[in-house]
């Protein structure tokens, strides 16, 4: 994970551990977001969606 252009879904079924997740990654100029996805009906399961694009780098270089 660090190339631009590089996306992905991490699986993690925790809240609190997918929210460390997501902070760690925001905070590193990556771009998150949460997605559910059905799984047999009624349950759920739970990603972390990231992407790293160039504007992302630039915008995280530009705070340091």
């Amino acid at each position: 994970m660090a190339d631009i252009g590089d996306s992905g879904f991490l699986k993690i079924a925790n809240e609190s551990d997918r929210v460390a997740v997501a902070t760690i990654l925001y905070k590193n100029g990556y771009t998150v977001r949460p997605v559910r996805k059905k799984k047999n009906g009624k349950a759920n399961e739970y990603y972390v969606s990231y992407k790293i694009e160039a504007q992302d780098i630039t915008e995280a270089t530009n705070e340091n």
